[in-house]
């Protein structure tokens, strides 16, 4: 009876050590300036992820991104599919 109170209360207070984790904070970073350069990491996939260098400071952008535009909401792979032709040069 003692081991089966002991093991109850072992996991209660897991349980409760647990609840309480808490993950980092996101914290966000200032990157002003000109794009220099965007690329895609999988030009076939819509929700692709990419690299763009803004004022000589490289920021990588995630898969399953929306960025927001004044008057749109786009992943990267829909930026270049609707950017004009000029622009969309292998580097």
């Amino acid at each position: 009876m003692k081991s089966k109170s002991f093991i109850s209360l072992f996991m209660l207070m897991f349980v409760l050590l647990m609840s309480n984790a808490v993950g980092a904070a996101p914290t966000a970073a200032k990157i002003t300036g000109e794009i220099e350069h965007l690329t895609l990491n999988t030009p076939a996939n819509a929700y692709s992820g990419g690299v763009m260098i803004v004022g000589g400071t490289q920021a990588i952008l995630l898969k399953n991104l929306l960025i927001d535009l004044p008057a749109n909401r786009l992943s990267l792979q829909q930026i270049f599919s609707q950017a004009p032709a000029c622009l969309c040069r292998t580097w």
